[in-house]
Parts: structure tokens; C-alpha cells; sequence
């Protein structure tokens, strides 16, 4: 016949919930460890675009842009 067992000996459905907990708080930081690097590259290209915005506006073919006559509207638009 089998001893009998302490009270304060684990069960089947304590390594169960433990089993879950460690499960749980494993997805948890794969969760936060692809966040994080998600985070990074969005950052980095907002940095890009902020950096390389205000070039777009100096380059091109002409410095100041001049009216183009719209025959529909009959009224200018901007153009280079």
C-alpha cells in the first residue's frame, strides 16, 4: 500500500497550473521581445523619412515652381 502523501507535496494539477504559468509568461516575452523589435524598425523609419524629407523639397529640375495655365478651370496650377 502506498504512504500516504504530505499536504504540502505538489499534485498532478499543481505542475499543471505551473506548467501553464511558465507557458503563459514564455509567450508573454516572445510577445514583447518581437514588439520591441518591431518598435525598432518602425523608428528607424520614421527617423529615415524625417531625415530625407526636407531633401525632396531642394532637388529636382526647377527651384520655384510656375504656374501652368488648367484649360478646364481655367486657372493655374503649379508645376516645374
Amino acid at each position: 500500500m502506498a504512504s500516504p502523501r504530505p499536504a504540502d507535496a505538489p499534485t498532478v494539477d499543481d505542475a499543471r497550473r505551473a506548467q501553464a504559468l511558465e507557458a503563459a509568461q514564455a509567450t508573454q516575452r516572445e510577445r514583447a521581445r518581437i514588439a520591441g523589435g518591431m518598435h525598432d524598425v518602425v523608428a528607424h523609419s520614421l527617423t529615415l523619412l524625417v531625415v530625407h524629407a526636407p531633401a525632396t523639397t531642394t532637388t529636382g529640375s526647377c527651384r520655384v515652381p510656375r504656374p501652368v495655365p488648367d484649360p478646364l478651370t481655367r486657372s493655374g496650377t503649379a508645376q516645374c
